[in-house]
């Protein structure tokens, strides 16, 4: 099956470059950067399914930041990632938290 932390992805990469096109444009962008927030919260709050997913989202958040800076929500997309990847590996090896 297709992890649908894809589409999630290309939602929000729709929806941030509906608010770019809007800007550029000299429209309201208020109702669209909400739009965009409302993609990323499920965005980030879905687990992926498979290993290629995890990594996809791990990379689309460290470019997220690396485009607009310190980002409030990497700890839960972090956190997000860790459970979909503890949930693939069915033995895992115990790591001492830090």
């Amino acid at each position: 099956s297709v992890d649908p932390i894809w589409g999630l992805m290309e939602q929000h990469v729709a929806a941030e470059q509906e608010i770019s096109d809007a800007w550029e444009e000299g429209r309201e962008v208020g109702e669209l950067c909400v739009a965009s927030q409302d993609a990323l919260v499920v965005l980030i709050n879905t687990e992926p399914t498979t290993m290629d997913g995890a990594m996809a989202m791990l990379r689309y958040v460290a470019d997220f930041q690396l485009k607009y800076g310190s980002i409030p929500w990497l700890q839960t997309a972090a956190e997000t990632v860790a459970r979909a990847l503890e949930k693939m590996n069915p033995d895992p090896t115990p790591v001492e938290a830090a």
